[in-house]
């Protein structure tokens, strides 16, 4: 897979979150700062959904481990993981 940008990601994370989030507002694409749970209204289901549909779209794999509260807090530490994990496919 080639490199891909960061606004790219952001985008396409937002499109998938899309049918998860509360606020209509947030999900164009969503802001780096916004936080998963309080700002976006995911659940756990919306976040395994994310995850799992990151992982196909992007051919990566994240672990259980690399799920801690910090990377599931904010919308922008999500997209550094998902960054990271493609970059080691490369």
């Amino acid at each position: 897979m080639n490199s891909i940008s960061r606004k790219k990601i952001r985008s396409e994370i937002s499109a998938i979150l899309k049918p998860w989030i509360k606020h209509a507002r947030l999900a164009q694409p969503g802001p780096e700062n916004a936080h998963v749970i309080n700002d976006l209204g995911l659940d756990s289901v919306g976040i395994l959904h994310l995850i799992m549909e990151a992982e196909k779209k992007y051919n990566i794999t994240i672990e259980n481990y690399d799920l801690d509260m910090q990377v599931l807090s904010r919308l922008g530490n999500l997209i550094d993981l998902i960054e990271d994990k493609i970059n080691e496919t490369l």
